[in-house]
């Protein structure tokens, strides 16, 4: 079975509980009345949903922070703290950081080059000794390459309210000899925004301690969505409908800047109601200095995910360079690589 990943946790996307709202263009009074109230409706459906599944787990973040450090190998190097009195004044400087940079971040291209990785497991067999069959063995399964793609990938902003809305949009470049289906994650590259007010209300958190990772000294937070606080929970979307999606997860904050290093969710419980067990992101931030503008900003250049569907594991890791400002209607600058320029929308 196919599914589709989308972050919507935060109301960030296109695709959303909330897009029935967003998309009310009908002048007549009464289409824009029902459109709000499908809305309405969709809105307290997924969210009974959420509390069916998640009301009564219990996230890593209350583990004790020595068996949450055994089982999560990010950790490694962790010095712990157990002390919590820094952690408001942490998230509030967090908070700032991320919303300060909002209103700088312009539409973007960039280019985009996705591995998908699935699990191969090897089997072989031999002649079996005198009056026995055939011995079969199965070596142990390993995470193999099974193509690789580049597009032009595309952040286009636009208000919602007391929101910025962040789009997402791609474009293979080249032709594949070989079609294979799109990328079936996006939308992890915007998780910094867990972390804005209105967002980093409907979360729990605690301090973890300290760990020094790309050579710079970070606090790391653990952090778990609160089934009863999420306004717009995330979605996986599966051939027989949408189930919500929360999210725990750790993030790395360098203790000069308060600028997010690294984050990394997994599903708060598995769901067992689409054979998955497993959803690992893990976001990379670096600094990105862009041509004509005098910004540099901290966007994504790394995000690796990995999932366990039906018992079998899967991957997709996503790689960014060469960001650009995005103008629409007309075409992308041609990057470095030569890659022919294309058209407005991917």
């Amino acid at each position: 079975m196919r599914l589709s990943f989308r972050v919507l946790a935060v109301g960030l996307f296109a695709v959303s509980p909330a897009a029935f709202a967003l998309q009310m263009s009908d002048p007549a009074e009464q289409a824009g009345d029902t459109v709000q109230h499908i809305s309405d409706q969709a809105r307290d459906q997924i969210h009974r949903q959420t509390i069916a599944i998640y009301g009564q787990v219990s996230p890593y973040l209350d583990l004790p922070i020595k068996k949450l450090q055994h089982q999560i190998d990010d950790l490694d190097g962790l010095k712990i703290d157990e002390d919590q009195t820094g952690l408001d004044s942490l998230l509030q400087h967090i908070s700032e950081t991320v919303s300060a940079q909002m209103p700088r971040i312009p539409n973007l291209a960039a280019r985009e080059d996705i591995a998908l990785e699935e699990e191969h497991i090897q089997v072989q067999g031999g002649g079996g000794s005198r009056g026995r069959g055939p011995v079969v063995s199965v070596a142990s399964p390993e995470m193999v390459l099974k193509a690789e793609r580049r597009y032009e990938f595309v952040i286009r902003r636009r208000p919602s309210g007391d929101l910025q809305i962040f789009e997402e949009s791609r474009k293979e470049l080249g032709t594949s000899k070989d079609p294979i289906m799109p990328p079936q994650a996006t939308g992890f590259s915007g998780l910094w925004m867990l972390f804005v007010p209105g967002v980093v209300e409907e979360q729990r958190f605690r301090y973890l301690g300290t760990q020094r990772i790309h050579g710079r000294q970070t606090s790391v937070v653990a952090f778990t969505q609160v089934p009863e606080r999420v306004k717009v929970p995330g979605v996986i979307r599966g051939m027989d409908g949408d189930v919500p999606m929360l999210q725990q997860g750790l993030v790395w904050v360098d203790e000069d800047t308060s600028r997010i290093l690294r984050i990394r969710t997994d599903l708060l419980t598995p769901l067992p109601q689409i054979n998955t067990t497993r959803l690992t992101s893990t976001v990379e931030y670096s600094e990105v200095h862009l041509p004509g503008l005098d910004e540099k900003l901290w966007l994504p250049r790394r995000v690796e995910l990995l999932w366990t569907m039906n018992a079998r594991n899967g991957g997709e890791i996503h790689r960014y360079s060469n960001y650009r400002l995005y103008k629409a209607n007309v075409r992308i600058i041609t990057d470095t690589t030569g890659t022919t320029p294309i058209d407005d929308v991917p």
